[in-house]
């Protein structure tokens, strides 16, 4: 999937993530986890790149940042002929006068990309009169010859055709419209995140070929053979494979590296039981302890109830004021607030406590032992060791 804007989202406490749009829907839940958000909430947001899309920097509206993700999701659908069209509509929503075009708009303009008819070889006006008289829309021109064809205005006849039609010149060719464009899509789409039928999506794809479909896991076995059917393959020799979305987006790539379609469809297993309480705490653990073996991954999953997980630590800072708070009370905390270098007592901390501080908050072992060991804290390198991450 094409990435389309590179954007930073905000949310609750001073938490922000960059993502690349569009997310895909664990990739979105995700990053409301990172923000400490539910999908009742909306991120504020904010571009930072716009990619293969500059022209969305001059006009693009206000809006929600799902929206932004679902018209993000639309462009990535867009073939070059569809992506020619949507830019000759705004065009004309711009000649109307609009300088800014709301994210409403948008959206139902992305959607009406086969109401176009197209030019791609027309790039001024000069050409678009020589088609037109050309190919019969100039009816006076149709018996000249060719001596005097060349002497026509053609300037003037594509000026004319232009207005007549209500079309643009846009960078890519001429766009005009030729049916009746889609109204309020966003009321048809489903812009609240929520986790999606499947705990890993795979992208099969048959060898030397074209063929591909989209696999959801954990799956049973006739719908496995379904799916090579989907894509005339007698084996699973012959199929390659990517994980397109994951319940643990940092698993993808070890979902994409599982040695066959068998492990793959264990692991979805697996990360479908997790319950959903527990989701953030795992994620944070993947991260805080460097795991990338798929196998390493799985067998953490029976293992969560040794760790806990405070989302409320974005910072050290925030470490820092818990435990002031904690040993010193309300009172006493405010007293002695301003004068502590919560940055470096937060880092002491860690260093008394070995937690992890993660993108989901702050991780540590229920049992009180440390959970990093001193290197760890220095180096971030870490391998497993009957269970628990040590140097």
């Amino acid at each position: 999937m094409d990435k389309i804007l590179t954007v930073e989202l905000s949310g609750r406490n001073d938490t922000y993530a960059v993502a690349q749009l569009p997310l895909t829907p664990y990739e979105l839940l995700d990053t409301l986890d990172k923000l400490r958000m539910t999908p009742r909430d909306e991120p504020e947001w904010e571009i930072l790149a716009y990619h293969d899309y500059a022209e969305l920097r001059d006009w693009i509206g206000s809006g929600s940042a799902y929206e932004l993700n679902a018209l993000c999701m639309r462009f990535s659908e867009l073939n070059g002929q569809e992506r020619l069209a949507f830019e000759g509509l705004v065009q004309m929503d711009k000649d109307k006068g609009l300088k800014i075009i709301p994210m409403h708009r948008l959206l139902d303009l992305a959607y009406s990309t086969g109401q176009c008819h197209l030019l791609e070889d027309v790039h001024n006006l000069d050409q678009l009169g020589r088609f037109a008289a050309k190919n019969g829309f100039v009816p006076e021109a149709g018996h000249l010859p060719d001596e005097a064809f060349e002497l026509l205005d053609f300037k003037r006849i594509g000026e004319r055709f232009m207005r007549d039609e209500g079309g643009v010149i846009v960078k890519g060719g001429y766009v005009a419209q030729d049916g009746d464009l889609a109204r309020d899509v966003w009321k048809t789409l489903e812009l609240t995140p929520r986790e999606p039928d499947y705990a890993v999506l795979v992208e099969l794809g048959v060898m030397d070929t074209d063929r591909a479909a989209l696999l959801k896991l954990p799956a049973p076995p006739a719908e496995l053979d379904a799916a090579l059917d989907r894509v005339e393959a007698e084996t699973w020799d012959e199929i390659t494979y990517r994980c397109a979305d994951c319940r643990v987006p940092a698993l993808r790539d070890a979902i994409t590296l599982a040695d066959n379609i068998a492990q793959a469809n264990r692991a979805a297993v697996y990360l479908a039981r997790l319950p959903e309480q527990d989701v953030p705490k795992y994620k944070a653990l993947i991260s805080a302890l460097g795991i990338t073996e798929l196998h390493d991954a799985l067998e953490l999953t029976e293992r969560l109830d040794e760790y806990l997980l405070a989302p409320e630590h974005t910072s050290y800072e925030d470490a820092a004021r818990s435990e002031l708070r904690f040993m010193l009370g309300d009172e006493g905390y405010e007293t002695l607030l301003p004068y502590v270098n919560l940055y470096q007592y937060g880092k002491a901390l860690q260093e008394k406590y070995r937690f992890a501080l993660t993108d989901y908050g702050s991780v540590e072992r229920a049992d009180g032992q440390p959970m990093l060991a001193q290197d760890q804290l220095k180096t971030g390198e870490m391998e497993m060791t009957q269970g628990v991450m040590t140097m």
